[in-house]
């Protein structure tokens, strides 16, 4: 394939993607009062939490790509809102784990039916072959094996 035949290609992947993106972020109507009010970093704090459980401050930084004093001002706001609460190590008491309230897990729980949704709407477009090989193509793009 060529540079040109692949940037063209390229091109009308990224318009797909922004379309999705777009429809993505009208999920914001189904949110609750609470997760509207969640910044686009809280709302990825959030996720982080509830796919991975507590994690330690500077666990959350890294995954959220942000300094731990920015986390630190991040979870405050968050602890403010009542989804997170911090906990000390046991083991070690400098060490901050961070862990979803049962607020927060509900949220998290809302949010990712939201996304659930979504996904299920767009699977319906497609007939079972195509929602196979749609599922392959994302699979193989992850690098999931």
């Amino acid at each position: 394939m060529t540079p040109d035949a692949l940037d063209a290609k390229a091109r009308t992947l990224l318009g797909y993607l922004q379309t999705l993106t777009q429809r993505l972020s009208r999920l914001s109507p189904d949110c609750s009062a609470m997760e509207c009010t969640l910044s686009a970093q809280e709302a990825k704090a959030l996720e982080f939490l509830g796919r991975h459980g507590p994690l330690r401050m500077k666990d959350l930084a890294g995954r959220l790509r942000l300094a731990v004093s920015s986390t630190t001002a991040l979870v405050d706001r968050m602890e403010t809102k009542g989804f997170v609460e911090r906990r000390r190590s046991d083991r070690d008491r400098r060490v901050i784990h961070v862990a979803l309230t049962s607020a927060g897990k509900e949220e998290f729980t809302q949010a990712t039916e939201a996304y659930l949704s979504f996904c299920r709407g767009m699977l319906m477009t497609l007939d079972e072959a195509d929602q196979a090989r749609l599922l392959d193509l994302f699979r193989k793009m992850s690098g999931v094996d």
